[in-house]
């Protein structure tokens, strides 16, 4: 599954009118210059105006404990990036580059080899 990132000036209402909001769970939160700064999921929206942002959201999630910061890096094995996932139960990871950008995710599905070749050709 392709996951979208959202911008950390991204408003509630605009994430929850975009149409992968219904179909992911977690969105990874983003700089302007791509730098991967967390990610927070649908849950984590129910209880904001639509005028705040992801940024707000995210800080917020941080202070209630929530600290969401995993991350697998392009030039890591395949295999460490599955082990974090399960190591933390999550659904989907973020990928950065080694300037911790934010270039992609990886998920469940990535497990097979076309998948592997994708992840390290950043």
């Amino acid at each position: 599954m392709r996951y979208f990132a959202v911008r950390n000036t991204a408003t509630v209402l605009k994430i929850r009118n975009a149409p992968a909001f219904g179909r992911q769970s977690m969105f990874p939160v983003i700089t302007e210059d791509r730098h991967l700064l967390g990610y927070i999921s649908n849950d984590d929206f129910k209880d904001y105006s639509d005028d705040k942002t992801a940024g707000d959201v995210l800080a917020d999630a941080i202070k209630q404990g929530k600290l969401r910061i995993q991350r697998a890096r392009a030039s890591e094995p395949l295999e460490v990036a599955l082990a974090t996932m399960r190591d933390y139960q999550l659904q989907f990871l973020p990928v950065v580059d080694r300037y911790d950008r934010f270039v992609g995710t990886i998920d469940d599905s990535d497990a097979d080899s076309s998948a592997a070749s994708r992840l390290v050709t950043w």
